[in-house]
């Protein structure tokens, strides 16, 4: 297999779609002959929403950033 680059991954926000992007994801890496190198964190949906209502733009940066250890 081919080394690839890490991809990070915010789920969270909808479950299902982060399940629906993982699947994707290692099927195109597989049928490419590469392994899959991926990060995924959980954002809070109740705390992302409370950004976006405030149009707190670079609030909401710092939080996702954040759950990179940024």
């Amino acid at each position: 297999m081919k080394p690839g680059r890490c991809l990070g991954l915010i789920g969270g926000l909808g479950i299902g779609a982060t399940t629906h992007y993982y699947e994707r994801l290692a099927q195109a890496h597989e049928e490419l002959g590469g392994a899959l190198d991926i990060v995924i964190t959980h954002a809070q949906m109740a705390r992302v929403r409370e950004y976006v209502e405030r149009n707190d733009r670079d609030g909401l940066a710092g939080y996702l950033v954040c759950l990179y250890g940024g």
